[in-house]
């Protein structure tokens, strides 16, 4: 009882700070953001055909982090490839179409031994925590067979801020769709199922995108 209440401690630390960033970040580019009608966290739909990947973030031994940063520039958005080269995004695109489960995908494996060896890895701090993951990913792809169509992740977790915990993404300098921090799995499903049109969060933007404002790959819904 007690390590689930440091868990979900933990986690309220964890979405205050991403508050606190998005607002920060919001003043820090106030200009460019009124141009672009883009904030951080912001809700956007795209088909998930068109999303992207950077090498770096495929590969398990890259070690580049971006910086933390809503509109960055730099070569970040070079070198991308398809999603599905990424272990999560494949393992959830498999479970997904029935031709395989987590652990025998070695999604389970890879993420079991992280947390072991580092005490936590990617919001979770427990096998606990990693199976209740796993549990709430078979409930999404569940659902999502029977609509075929996508559970917005703020209708998944009362605890939101915009699209605070949804599918993550940015926007390169040519208006690329980039999958970038969390959502592997999410986007594996939707992989997997067909989907053609998805909820993804907005936490970084391209700065030489400003100079296109090239909305073709997605559309804004209020």
């Amino acid at each position: 009882m007690y390590a689930k209440k440091i868990n979900k401690l933990k986690k309220w630390i964890i979405f205050s700070l991403d508050v606190m960033w998005a607002f920060k970040e919001q003043l820090l580019f106030t200009s460019q953001i009124k141009k672009m009608h883009l904030t951080p966290y912001m809700l956007l739909w795209v088909n998930p055909k068109d999303i992207w990947m950077t090498k770096c973030k495929a590969d398990p031994d890259c070690i580049v982090k971006l910086k933390r940063k809503f509109i960055l520039d730099g070569s970040w958005d070079k070198e991308l490839v398809n999603p599905l080269e990424h272990i999560a995004v494949k393992s959830a695109y498999e479970v997904s179409k029935g031709n395989s489960t987590w652990k025998n995908s070695g999604d389970y494996s890879r993420v079991s031994k992280s947390i072991e060896k580092n005490g936590k890895f990617d919001n979770c701090f427990s096998i606990e925590d990693l199976n209740n993951r796993y549990e709430e990913l078979d409930k999404i792809i569940t659902h999502t067979k029977k609509e075929q169509k996508y559970v917005s992740q703020k209708n998944l977790n009362k605890i939101h801020f915009r699209e605070h915990g949804g599918m993550e993404v940015a926007i390169g300098s040519n208006g690329e769709i980039i999958k970038v921090g969390d959502g592997q799995h999410r986007l594996g499903i939707a992989l997997g199922l067909g989907l053609s049109e998805i909820p993804v969060s907005l936490i970084l933007v391209h700065s030489d995108f400003l100079n296109i404002l090239n909305f073709k790959n997605f559309n804004i819904k209020n």
